[in-house]
């Protein structure tokens, strides 16, 4: 064997555990990912002036909820499930638009049960697989 090819093997095995599909038998890859919430559950864009996103760390997730700043624990598990904790987030007061958007986005994080990861674009779903959130992947 070519020492170019036992050097693409190693390569190779990561970009498959990268790649961030979902499965039936592995949740996706979210730790370190960013996303911009792009529609809301009825298909609706979300106004421009709405900048809600989510971040996926080790145990948590964050992001902005339009107005103020938000955390809630998660647990993942195979075929996608996805459970959201309490929410935590800042007290701040916006424009009354914004704040509607955010208080309709908080809402709607404890219904999620599923999650789907496609071409760029993540799904939270509640337990029928309605889709009640989807954003774009932030740019890097």
């Amino acid at each position: 064997m070519s020492q170019s090819l036992k050097n693409l093997i190693p390569v190779l095995g990561l970009l498959a555990l990268l790649s961030g599909c979902v499965t039936d038998d592995h949740p996706p890859m979210l730790i370190g990912t960013g996303w911009i919430l792009s529609s809301w559950d009825n298909g609706e864009s979300v106004s421009e002036d709405s900048d809600i996103t989510l971040r996926f760390d080790a145990d948590r997730i964050s992001g902005k909820a339009a107005v103020n700043r938000y955390t809630a624990s998660y647990t993942l598990e195979k075929g996608g499930k996805l459970r959201i904790g309490n929410t935590a987030s800042t007290m701040m007061a916006g424009p009354e638009a914004l704040m509607l958007d955010e208080g309709r986005y908080l809402g709607l994080l404890p219904q999620v049960a599923l999650i789907r990861v496609e071409s760029g674009y993540l799904s939270l779903q509640d337990a029928h697989g309605d889709t009640l959130l989807t954003f774009e992947e932030a740019p890097k």
